[in-house]
């Protein structure tokens, strides 16, 4: 049984060893385990730029979609630290909590300059439009 087991375990690592020569520019940063990782990294940015797509008009959907694809993301990153080096963890996760924080805030900015610019734009149309030609 054990002899079965080691030489599985011998070709799945040469295996890994052929496919990972050629593509080893997508797996090097990431652990043994997490070879896949980089499919994961895909998919985020493939849903966050979807997500205008899927809410073209409000604003408010399209920041607090991006941020939860954000969160969820960083959340994904500090469960399963796919990265050998610890310092690219905490640099991606941080990039993405930065990135999400920077959507909510100008989500926030947002929502509290338009009221004013559009109570600004009726004034200006109520007033030409009562002045006489």
């Amino acid at each position: 049984m054990q002899i079965t087991m080691r030489s599985r375990t011998g070709l799945y690592e040469k295996r890994i060893v052929q496919t990972s020569s050629p593509f080893g520019f997508l797996t090097y940063d990431y652990k043994p385990n997490c070879f896949y990782w980089d499919i994961e990294v895909m998919m985020i940015k493939l849903l966050i730029s979807l997500v205008p797509v899927m809410a073209p008009f409000n604003a408010a959907s399209q920041a607090y979609g991006g941020s939860v694809i954000m969160l969820l993301a960083v959340g994904l990153y500090l469960c399963y630290r796919p990265h050998r080096n610890r310092f690219d963890v905490i640099a991606n996760s941080a990039s993405l909590v930065i990135s999400a924080a920077t959507l909510i805030i100008g989500l926030g900015k947002h929502c509290i300059a338009i009221p004013s610019i559009q109570q600004k734009h009726d004034k200006d149309v109520t007033s030409k439009a009562t002045r006489p030609c």
